[in-house]
């Protein structure tokens, strides 16, 4: 399968690389010459220096995967494209698109006769080698014809992606899914709080994680992280307890006060967020550590 990638992040590329791996033509382009010139020498992936000659090295039906940053460098990427494309031509949004905006751009994009197709991803991390979990959004005829890319980069070709429904539901489903992960990190670290308070026991707190990792029934990928962080730094002394609010867990409080229906937890797991930028203790430490790991950032 040829494909273009557009956008050579962590994600993106090590999504180039998987693909590559697997015998996929992968043209890559990104405003960073250097990212995509190194890539194309460790993998022999074909580099472009702008979208026309991206767009001339595919064939038709051509497939765009974008993983700019979703919001404004999304919106202004896909005007571009609109000039390049014909149609039937596929566009793949990789980024973190409010499904409102995804559901604007399916719209948008069919005038002209493109396709498009939402992707909420998770497993970034470690993706390269253990496979993307692919929430995929869009007509079935489109996800049809990117299905070999999907069966690549999702952890086995039978499971871990699945055409969730119409345009928009990949990002709306990645939304919740964000913010269920939020919701599970904020108890994890309300749990370790308690049993590192309780200072009579001197709990060993990675062995109890990693304990619970083996046979209980909250075992996690989650909690395994924890286990790991844990065992290295028990006391957090030099964790900044700082853990930033993206904007999934935003989106869906006010989805929960749009549909009228209670989501306590999620909606606290972001108010705890907010609190943590201008508090410090045990919980936030953890949440913070937690976040940072979960989506490759620095810790402390």
């Amino acid at each position: 399968m040829q494909i273009a990638i557009i956008g050579l992040g962590k994600t993106g590329t090590d999504m180039a690389r998987r693909l590559r791996r697997c015998a996929c033509e992968i043209i890559a382009f990104d405003k960073n010459s250097q990212i995509t010139k190194r890539l194309a020498a460790e993998e022999g992936i074909i580099a472009v220096n702008d979208l026309k000659e991206l767009v001339r090295k595919l064939l038709p039906p051509r497939v765009i995967w974008s993983m700019v940053p979703g919001g404004e460098c999304t919106e202004d990427l896909f005007k571009e494209l609109t000039k390049v494309l014909d149609a039937d031509d596929i566009i793949i949004d990789g980024s973190n698109t409010h499904y409102v905006d995804s559901r604007r751009y399916g719209s948008e994009l069919a005038r002209h006769g493109i396709e498009y197709i939402d992707i909420g991803m998770s497993g970034s991390v470690q993706g390269l080698n253990q496979g993307y979990c692919l929430m995929v959004g869009g007509n079935k005829k489109a996800v049809q014809m990117i299905s070999p890319a999907l069966r690549i980069l999702a952890p086995a070709a039978d499971r871990g992606w699945a055409h969730v429904g119409t345009h928009g539901a990949g990002h709306f489903t990645k939304m919740i899914q964000d913010t269920i992960e939020n919701g599970m990190m904020q108890v994890i670290a309300e749990g370790f709080a308690l049993l590192h308070n309780k200072e009579d026991f001197e709990f060993d707190l990675g062995q109890l994680a990693e304990l619970w990792c083996n046979g209980s029934t909250i075992s996690s990928q989650l909690l395994d992280e924890a286990a790991k962080l844990l065992k290295n730094c028990q006391d957090l002394q030099n964790i900044v307890p700082f853990v930033c609010d993206p904007s999934d867990g935003r989106w869906a409080t006010f989805q929960s006060l749009d549909q009228k229906k209670m989501a306590p937890i999620l909606s606290m797991a972001l108010q705890r967020r907010f609190n943590s930028q201008d508090n410090e203790n045990y919980v936030n430490k953890l949440l913070a550590m937690m976040h940072n790991k979960a989506n490759n950032r620095s810790i402390g």
